[in-house]
């Protein structure tokens, strides 16, 4: 997870502001349900979105980790978009894990 930050911090160009704050919520979406369908499209078209907006670096930057970079777009944006939008996350386990950087 901390790869993947310091990857987007240092070589994305667009990078949404509450991805630069210290102190990021995060949720293993492993397990990925519910029934706020509009809230799940939200979500997928905001991943797609910073993906495009990046995919040039993505695609030619031999020092970015893909895999690291999916844990980003799965648990954090995932978690700071419902934090966001007030949507409340309710985990198989219960219990919410804070990074600082």
């Amino acid at each position: 997870m901390e790869r993947g930050l310091r990857d987007i911090r240092t070589y994305f160009e667009k990078v949404p502001s509450f991805l630069k704050g210290e102190l990021l919520s995060s949720v293993n979406a492993g397990i990925l349900g519910g029934n706020d369908l509009e809230f799940i499209k939200y979500y997928k078209e905001y991943v797609e979105k910073f993906i495009r907006n990046n995919i040039e670096i993505i695609d030619n930057h031999s020092g970015i980790s893909s895999g690291a970079l999916n844990v980003v777009y799965e648990q954090i944006l995932f978690s700071e978009l419902a934090r966001k939008k007030n949507k409340m996350i309710t985990p198989l386990y219960d219990f919410l894990i804070g990074i600082v950087l």
